[in-house]
């Protein structure tokens, strides 16, 4: 090493950025040797929070927009058949109606009140002017209060189905659904 190699190494701190200036020239200068104010810190640690509540409030606007809607749950009879297992022989058609309660029915053309036990993970929902949307296990709509529907299933006595049996006192018959639920027109 040569003699102004030592020098430089052993001479005064170096200032801000390299500027060849000693650390006494530089705090004089105004430069208290931080790389930020303390209103850049706090800048830089609120950029991380306010970036997750952000995407927070996009994730949470996307969750609104699928799924099964707004409205409010319909308690809705459900039976353990999922589509790929055997279909049911017994046909099952007819319009989508709210009864007392919160009770799905369809009305058949025959005037009769069929109280279907829809698919497994079958959901609907009830809007606040009162109709019904139906829903599959993947969230998809099938059918709305109104709409005719045809499928295929068979005819039970049994009306104990997740809660709704008072339900079943309001239909000429119960019907399970086992099948693929049909829109009709």
């Amino acid at each position: 090493m040569s003699t102004s190699d030592d020098d430089r190494s052993s001479g005064p701190a170096q200032g801000p950025e390299g500027t060849g200036r000693d650390s006494a020239t530089a705090i004089a200068e105004g430069w208290d040797g931080r790389a930020m104010s303390t209103r850049g810190y706090v800048i830089m640690a609120l950029i991380p929070f306010i970036g997750a509540a952000l995407l927070f409030g996009l994730v949470a606007l996307n969750a609104q927009r699928t799924g099964t809607g707004e409205g409010t749950a319909v308690r809705l009879p459900t039976n353990s058949w999922l589509p790929g297992q055997a279909v049911g022989a017994s046909p099952v058609a007819g319009e989508l109606v709210a009864g007392e309660g919160g009770c799905v029915y369809l009305d058949a053309t025959d005037g009769t009140r069929v109280w279907p036990v829809w698919p497994a993970g079958w959901t609907a929902q009830e809007s606040e002017s009162g109709v019904i949307s139906l829903y599959d296990d993947s969230s998809s709509l099938v059918a709305r209060t109104g709409t005719s529907v045809t499928a295929s299933g068979e005819t039970t006595t049994d009306t104990d189905y997740t809660g709704t049996a008072a339900c079943a006192a309001g239909a000429d018959s119960v019907q399970l659904i086992e099948s693929e639920v049909v829109p009709v027109g």
